[in-house]
């Protein structure tokens, strides 16, 4: 039996979310982070200076989990070269109402309900992932938000 590293634990451990923020208006923000719960207070007490801050996006509208993150940047890339009506779209399919995702999160601290969940992880290959998210997703590192 192989003795894996610590580092190479981690790694394999670490997961990785593609997500869209969005304000009121509905302008919207896709982003990659390693933990969704952090990376969503941010975007809603506007912490974070920049395009969300100003333009208020802070509702956690749709997002998918990633095991690997070159996966993860892939889809995020693939995201942001969409039009509007394609996000929209998918948005949608997921959630209808564009409910805060994260509204009961911050109510109940083990993570998103499995009901909310929206989107796939990348072992899935296009089904619906309905794994919930560990109590303590992600380290304390920064993740790289992008627009």
């Amino acid at each position: 039996m192989a003795v894996q590293s610590l580092s190479t634990m981690s790694r394999r451990e670490q997961t990785y979310y593609v997500y869209i923020v969005a304000s009121r208006s509905r302008v919207l923000y896709c982003g990659i982070t390693n933990n969704i719960l952090r990376r969503t207070e941010q975007h809603r007490e506007g912490s974070i200076e920049g395009f969300t801050a100003d333009y208020k996006c802070t509702r956690l509208v749709w997002f998918e989990r990633y095991q690997y993150v070159g996966n993860a940047i892939n889809r995020e890339k693939q995201i942001k070269r969409w039009r509007r009506e394609k996000k929209i779209a998918l948005i949608e399919r997921a959630n209808p109402n564009w409910v805060d995702l994260s509204e009961e999160w911050r109510s109940i601290t083990a993570g998103p309900s499995t009901s909310l969940r929206s989107g796939r992880d990348d072992n899935s290959e296009g089904h619906r992932n309905t794994a919930s998210l560990p109590s303590d997703p992600g380290d304390n590192s920064e993740s790289n938000p992008r627009r």
